[in-house]
């Protein structure tokens, strides 16, 4: 062989490692700068004020408060990392790209409060795995109490609990649910009947919905991405209340249906991963006039915002007098379809009378009182005891 022709095949061939350690050099400089810019532009947007708006259905945490004390405590760190985590500029982007990975793709869920059912079926894990620490009996046991406690102060007193989703929607689960049977689900037939034994102080609101899925199973009675009732499955449970209340006073007449809305589910949302849903919008009873006022207890509260007092204007028939309505999310989503079959209504929050009783010094008196619960909360809940300050309350 040409010894020119060997030596030229090598100087190429080194040309050609040459080229290819100098690309590799370059690849590896891009690499770093974009893992710099990676780093750098979420830090930047921070340092300039940007925050991010919570997509996750709670509330971003807050830097932790500074003192001499907690800087030397590992808690006061970890505060300042749970801060930094919730509040990085893109980090919404990175929620949402990660759950919808677990859930397009791998068809599970990036938050294990989070139960993925059939389709696009969402469900509270917290319906799957209640908290029993009483029986239905001792339920019903409270309540009685309750109502002998209101009714010896000449009030009157209804107890009504909202079904859990799976109770109406139990083919929606899915079929190899790591769950067992939920202790709620063990009492229900026992709570439900003992409720319908009382027809003067309880409400069965499971066979009106659970009568109405039957009937017709497209219809929406529950939201799909939503822990909640849709404001049509609420309607049968708001026109049973009423009716036991004031027999007389409901009209399905002036419950209509006016074209659609959207609604963002609650569940997608604390999965990161906010999606609406259409659903009928429903406009209860249509140009009554409803006045809004919020009552300035002076005290801060912490499950809900503020403390709504209703009052109807007009001549339609009403539940008279006065009404106390203590409530979690299932009747705090749909509030406003409630209150215009009240004279008048003043809506507490369950959570914030069992942190705050002193609140019945400062509400109204009352004719009446609802206590609502949904159906995995109502084996912890007391009513007797939530309502001690309002039952030693005087009538007006």
């Amino acid at each position: 062989m040409d010894p020119l022709i060997t030596v030229r095949e090598g100087e190429a061939a080194e040309s050609r490692e040459s080229g290819e350690r100098m690309l590799g050099r370059w690849l590896d400089r891009l690499v770093a700068v974009g893992f710099v810019v990676v780093l750098s532009v979420p830090s930047l947007l921070f340092a300039g004020g940007v925050r991010p708006v919570s997509i996750e259905n709670r509330d971003p945490a807050v830097f932790p408060r500074v003192s001499l004390r907690g800087l030397t405590d590992p808690a006061f760190y970890a505060g300042i990392d749970r801060f930094l985590v919730d509040n990085l500029p893109l980090r919404n982007e990175a929620v949402q790209a990660h759950a919808a990975v677990d859930n397009r793709v791998l068809g599970g869920t990036s938050n294990p409060d989070v139960v993925v059912g059939v389709g696009d079926w969402l469900f509270n894990r917290g319906e799957m795995e209640p908290r029993c620490d009483f029986t239905a009996a001792q339920v019903l046991d409270k309540v009685d109490r309750a109502a002998a406690g209101l009714k010896a102060t000449g009030r009157a007193f209804r107890y009504i609990v909202a079904p859990d989703k799976h109770t109406v929607y139990p083919d929606k689960l899915p079929s190899d649910s790591p769950f067992g049977t939920p202790c709620s689900d063990q009492s229900r037939a026992t709570l439900q009947a003992g409720l319908i034994a009382r027809p003067g102080y309880a409400v069965d609101a499971w066979t009106p919905l659970l009568t109405a899925r039957a009937a017709d199973p497209g219809k929406p009675l529950y939201y799909v991405l939503d822990d909640h009732w849709t404001p049509l499955g609420a309607t049968l449970a708001i026109k049973e209340l009423v009716q036991s209340l004031a027999p007389g006073v409901w009209n399905d007449r002036e419950v209509t249906v006016d074209g659609t809305q959207q609604h963002t589910g609650d569940m997608s949302t604390l999965m990161g991963l906010p999606r609406d849903e259409t659903i009928p919008k429903v406009v209860m009873r249509p140009g009554l006039k409803v006045d809004r006022r919020i009552l300035d207890t002076g005290i801060h509260i912490n499950q809900s915002r503020d403390i709504p007092w209703f009052t109807v204007q007009g001549n339609r028939p009403v539940v008279p007098g006065r009404t106390l309505i203590v409530y979690d999310s299932f009747f705090g989503t749909v509030m406003t379809q409630a209150s215009p079959w009240f004279q008048e209504s003043v809506w507490v929050h369950e959570g914030d009378l069992l942190n705050h009783p002193e609140l019945a010094d400062v509400l109204p008196a009352f004719d009446t009182v609802v206590f609502q619960r949904v159906e995995r909360s109502a084996y912890f809940t007391d009513p007797a005891s939530d309502l001690a300050t309002i039952i030693a309350k005087p009538k007006p």
